[in-house]
């Protein structure tokens, strides 16, 4: 699901108009963007939990060449569902 069909189903659910939903979504993503960058974890209950992580440095081997490359340590973001999420899912699961 692409952001215009995400747009088009809250607009229909919650019978708001699709431009405001569209900024209302942008608002939302950006402001989880920006509590990342001030290094907050953000936990939205029956949802998911997000947070910024550091993955360290490391020395890695190309399996196609076997040359050895150096990775620098960088950040990532790690997303987690929450289990009423998790569960939701597997229920449509046949």
């Amino acid at each position: 699901m692409g952001k215009n069909e995400l747009i088009t189903k809250v607009a229909q659910r919650s019978a708001v108009a699709k431009d405001v939903c569209e900024s209302v979504i942008d608002a939302f993503a950006e402001e989880i963007k920006q509590a990342l960058v001030d290094g907050e974890k953000i936990m939205l209950k029956k949802f998911m939990s997000f947070e910024v992580c550091e993955r360290s440095e490391r020395d890695a081997r190309n399996p196609k060449t076997g040359e050895l490359a150096h990775y620098p340590a960088v950040k990532v973001i790690k997303c987690k569902a929450s289990q009423e999420f998790k569960d939701a899912v597997n229920a449509r699961q046949v």
